[in-house]
């Protein structure tokens, strides 16, 4: 056995030395290695949400609610009583989450609502769920 002495050195493996097997290995190798030891990040469930829904500063209903979050996509659906009040049972991941609304259960949404709130690409109502208890204010304007 022989001692490289520090003017040698060893070339580095080609793909073609390596063959698909052992790029494919490699490859695995890297992307393991730079997504970290965490992997995927547990989605936990720590704010609860309530509030009320109102058009043009009074409270306005029955309206369904779509929550979409900015990480997870859609999360919940609560519905509004004629006061405007929800509630979603349970609990959901804090963050940032868009808010749009859909016909009431029972069909009796008012109509005076504009449409754009019924379209998670156009709705401007954006909210962020903090860790505990939320209270909502969907203010719509016609």
């Amino acid at each position: 056995m022989t001692l490289l002495d520090q003017s040698q050195s060893i070339p580095a493996p080609s793909a073609h030395a390596l063959g698909w097997a052992g790029v494919a290995i490699l490859a695995w190798g890297m992307v393991v290695g730079l997504s970290g030891c965490g992997g995927v990040p547990e989605v936990v469930s720590n704010a609860t949400v309530s509030g009320v829904v109102e058009l043009d500063g009074s409270p306005t209903g029955p309206v369904g609610l779509i929550f979409y979050s900015d990480q997870l996509g859609k999360i919940a659906e609560a519905e509004a009583g004629e006061d405007g009040q929800f509630t979603i049972p349970g609990t959901m991941p804090s963050g940032g989450y868009i808010v749009c609304l859909k016909a009431a259960v029972n069909g009796k949404t008012p109509t005076d609502i504009p449409p754009k709130y019924f379209m998670d690409t156009s709705t401007d109502q954006r909210h962020e769920l903090q860790v505990g208890s939320n209270r909502l204010m969907i203010s719509l304007k016609k």
